[in-house]
């Protein structure tokens, strides 16, 4: 059997790594009814920004992601930060 140490997503009928969840992705992303355009990217979009929405420190999602370069990283920070106004605004009223 392959070592699957290291990878986050692992076949749990054969063990084995999911080296491409692209079509697993498109088709629970179907079965939910979503129609947005679904992709392994967007699984590290994602949880890049919610890691910067819960106070995560950007070193650390930095070091996540396996940026070079600390300004790609800071991208998420201004995405959280649009997410988060709506309740920012909710707060002040």
């Amino acid at each position: 059997m392959k070592d699957v140490t290291g990878f986050v997503f692992i076949n749990h009928k054969t063990g084995k790594p999911i080296t491409s969840i692209r079509k697993s992705l498109q088709n629970l992303a179907e079965s939910a009814g979503i129609k947005e355009r679904v992709y392994p990217h967007l699984l590290r979009h994602s949880a890049a920004t919610q890691m910067i929405a819960e106070g995560s420190d950007i070193r650390k999602v930095q070091g996540f992601l396996g940026h070079q370069d600390i300004t790609m990283t800071q991208k998420y920070t201004h995405i959280a930060v649009e997410m988060l106004r709506p309740d920012v605004i909710k707060m002040e009223r």
